[in-house]
């Protein structure tokens, strides 16, 4: 007999293989791309059933069938990112970089996730590539100031704060990020007035309103 698992994945390839049967024209064989893309459907399935090991060997044989496909490692990449297995993660960003080198949203990515393995000037070099083709993007920004920020190198952080919010005044991460490097350099009316300004902007910024009443509350006020 069949356990739960076992059927849930022989439903789950049925009803995907049906489906890309479907889409294709009568008599034309399933391709490699397609084939590969049943295999993420299923992980994505077994993912949300919390069968993590079975996901991750979709993921894995959807790479085996077309080692093209980057979706698969974007995937595969924010499965591993989303478990704290942040090595594996930059390593599928590095192997969507090998294979196209101006994907920015790869090179984003690989920014993030040597930022969360603390590898600061590694992260730096790759989210200044990101800004070299897309200045305007706030986000970027923000996350150099946050490494900046936690390398104790606060001028720097500032002004990659005051830059997120010269392309976005509304961005309100980034003012409870200018109020937190503002405080750490003892400006405290100048940190309320970021925290205040966050909070206009996104009353439910959690981290924002914990930093004003932590300050007010030392204020005595």
């Amino acid at each position: 007999m069949m356990n739960p698992k076992s059927l849930l994945l022989a439903a789950a390839a049925l009803v995907l293989a049906g489906r890309a049967a479907a889409k294709a024209p009568a008599g034309a064989a399933v391709t490699q791309r397609e084939r590969a893309a049943i295999h993420l459907s299923l992980a994505g399935i077994l993912s949300d059933q919390g069968m993590n090991d079975e996901a991750e060997a979709e993921y894995r044989n959807a790479l085996a069938i077309d080692p093209g496909f980057i979706l698969p490692r974007f995937l595969l990449a924010d499965f591993f990112a989303r478990r704290r297995r942040v090595e594996e993660a930059v390593e599928q960003m590095r192997a969507v970089l090998k294979t196209d080198p101006g994907h920015v949203e790869a090179r984003f990515d690989l920014g993030r996730f040597l930022y969360e393995s603390r590898k600061y000037e590694e992260a730096l070099t790759e989210l200044r590539g990101v800004l070299a083709v897309r200045p305007e993007a706030v986000a970027v920004h923000d996350i150099i100031g946050n490494i900046l920020f936690d390398s104790g190198r606060l001028a720097e952080a500032e002004q990659s704060y005051q830059k997120a919010l010269s392309y976005n005044p509304s961005f309100a991460p980034a003012h409870n990020d200018l109020g937190n490097c503002y405080l750490q350099q003892g400006k405290v009316a100048e940190a309320r007035r970021e925290f205040v300004r966050a909070l206009e902007l996104n009353p439910d910024l959690a981290l924002a309103r914990r930093n004003l009443e932590n300050l007010d509350r030392g204020m005595g006020r």
